[in-house]
C-alpha cells in the first residue's frame, strides 16, 4: 500500500494534523522519509496508533455535510424556541383575559329587575 504524508493521513481521518506531528515527535508513531525528503507513514502503523479511519469519521466531504447540517438545525433550533417562547407568552396573556372574564359579574342592584332568563326563572321580571 502507498505511504501517505502526515497531510494525506490527516485528510484519510486518521487524525488531526497536529496531532500525528505531535505522536512523531513524541516517537509513538514510526514514520520514513521519502526520496524528497517528505514525511511519509505507512497506513498500517496510521492505523496501529489511531485505528481505522473509517471506523472514527466519514470522509472529509461527510464531515463538511455533517458540519453544514448541524449548523442548519442548531439555526432553525433557535428559531423554534423563539416562537416556543412567544407562543408561551400568548398563551399567558390569554390565560390572563380569561381569568379576567370569569371573574363573578356584580350583584344587580335592588332597584332593577332581572331581565332575560334569569328574570324569568326568579319570577321577576322587567316591565318596560
Amino acid at each position: 500500500m502507498t505511504k501517505l504524508t502526515v497531510i494525506e493521513a490527516a485528510r484519510a481521518g486518521y487524525a488531526g494534523r497536529s496531532t500525528i506531528y505531535r505522536k512523531l515527535e513524541a516517537r509513538e508513531l514510526n514514520s520514513e522519509t521519502d526520496e524528497n525528503g517528505t514525511v511519509v507513514i505507512d497506513p498500517a502503523e496510521l492505523a496501529r496508533v489511531f485505528g481505522e479511519p473509517a471506523a472514527r469519521i466519514g470522509t472529509s466531504r461527510e464531515t463538511s455535510r455533517n458540519r453544514s447540517e448541524t449548523e442548519r438545525l442548531r439555526a432553525e433550533n433557535a428559531l423554534l424556541r423563539a416562537e416556543n417562547e412567544d407562543l408561551r407568552l400568548h398563551r399567558d396573556r390569554l390565560m390572563t383575559l380569561l381569568e379576567q372574564a370569569a371573574l363573578p359579574a356584580p350583584a344587580p342592584s335592588a332597584g332593577r329587575a332581572l331581565r332575560g332568563l334569569l328574570g324569568r326563572r326568579s319570577g321577576t321580571r322587567d316591565l318596560r
